[in-house]
């Protein structure tokens, strides 16, 4: 599977639903407590949906994607292992310490998720 887009945020500095294909058909991720691809769940009718270029690739028990669209449509996406520590940056650096604590807050609970599965 590739990731190819999203569904569209409606808040600025937020992670959004990720969206991947086969080439045929679009899903979405199943996840466990540890941020690892369970599975594949076929999307019947896409809405909102906004594509976007990856050139990693899921499988099975790879760590799932995240999609973070920042201030003017900044988008950082991939391997949430890979981009989770340039998404806090991004965070860090362009936006003020109580701004968006509700992103900041979901950003270390993934990366939590995350450290989960390598302890």
């Amino acid at each position: 599977m590739k990731l190819v887009g999203y569904i569209k945020e409606f808040k600025e500095c937020m992670l959004t639903i990720p969206v991947y294909s086969d080439g045929k058909n679009y899903y979405y991720h199943m996840l466990d407590d540890c941020f690892r691809v369970i599975g594949f769940s076929k999307i019947n009718n896409l809405q909102y949906y906004l594509p976007i270029r990856c050139i990693d690739k899921f499988t099975y028990g790879s760590v799932g994607a995240v999609v973070f669209i920042g201030l003017n449509n900044h988008i950082i996406a991939g391997k949430a292992n890979k981009v989770i520590y340039n998404i806090k940056k991004y965070l860090q650096y362009n936006t003020k310490p109580k701004e968006y604590l509700f992103a900041k807050e979901e950003i270390s609970d993934v990366e939590d998720e995350i450290k989960r599965k390598n302890n």
